[in-house]
């Protein structure tokens, strides 16, 4: 037997092993990566791999990357160019068909965002950041000491980040700035639209709205928030216990049961959810799924 082989068979005899979807990064042109994890309980055995799909459909299927570490976040800011974040310090970049890894922070990591080709950020604990301008990682100047979870923007002078204890940050010059709540709870997603709106949600219910700076309070249930996203001029938010809500007007109600939102992002066509050991697609109308599947041979992916 291979090493794989007899990795994969002592997760599969952990009666609590997992196998999740990590991230969903939309390419366009109906296309898609995707990030699985599979592993014991306690990481101590784990394999990442990254699939690439056409259609969502699991006869399209293509794998990157499998390798015996735990990938956490995965993104791209075009089609040739993926970033995937190991738990931990190291950035696996994906280019001209080939990975290679590059040891980036002293402190863990959390998340690896990509704006464009020119930056690539990767935020972690203890408020430390770093920016990819396309050739090197420079670190930038924290505003707070805080973990920091999330990144978004839909143009540089609105790129924002969350963390603990309510942090909210905004990207200036090689920095943040740090935005004042008043909010005590842990921030885990973020979101903010080309007019400046930034939504956020986190622990407890925590769900916002900032207009011009000021803070509307969502009515949602008192579960954990992980992500919030619009798709086709509707707001999404994703939490702990349910799976998909959906705004309307100052409060939430729920969409779709897919049991966790962990993570959400878009194209022109599609909505691309985390739920959990599941990967969802909604086009407005029907939701599709994909799986994470061991065959006796190999990882693959299954409807």
């Amino acid at each position: 037997m291979s090493k794989f082989t007899d990795d994969i068979e002592t997760i599969l005899r952990d009666p609590r092993y997992h196998a999740q979807c990590m991230q969903i990064v939309p390419f366009g042109r109906d296309h898609c990566a995707l990030l699985f994890e599979l592993g014991t309980q306690d990481h101590d055995v784990a394999y990442s791999v990254v699939f690439e799909v056409s259609s969502f459909a699991p006869r399209t299927q293509t794998q990157t990357l499998k390798v015996g570490e735990w990938l956490a976040s995965l993104t791209s800011p075009s089609l040739a160019n993926l970033f995937a974040l190991q738990v931990g310090r190291v950035v696996w970049r994906y280019q001209n068909g080939n990975w290679t890894t590059t040891k980036v922070a002293k402190n863990l990591m959390q998340r690896v965002w990509s704006y464009d080709d020119g930056l690539t950020l990767l935020v972690g604990d203890k408020g430390q950041s770093w920016a990819f301008d396309g050739n090197r990682w420079s670190a930038l100047k924290a505003a707070r000491p805080h973990r920091l979870r999330d990144v978004h923007g839909p143009r540089r002078d609105l790129i924002h980040c969350v963390g603990q204890v309510g942090t909210l940050q905004r990207l200036a010059g090689d920095g943040w700035q740090a935005i004042d709540l008043p909010i005590e709870n842990d921030l885990w997603g973020v979101f903010v639209t080309p007019s400046g709106v930034v939504r956020a949600c986190g622990n407890d219910g925590t769900c916002i709205r900032v207009v011009n700076e000021e803070i509307i309070e969502l009515e949602a249930p008192k579960s954990r928030f992980f992500c919030v996203h619009q798709f086709q001029g509707e707001t999404y938010w994703g939490d702990s216990d349910y799976g998909i809500y959906r705004e309307q007007g100052n409060q939430l109600v729920e969409f779709h049961p897919a049991g966790t939102g962990w993570d959400m992002r878009s194209d022109a066509d599609y909505l691309y959810v985390v739920g959990g050991g599941i990967a969802w697609r909604f086009d407005g109308k029907k939701w599709n799924s994909l799986q994470l599947d061991y065959d006796g041979t190999d990882l693959r992916l299954i409807q």
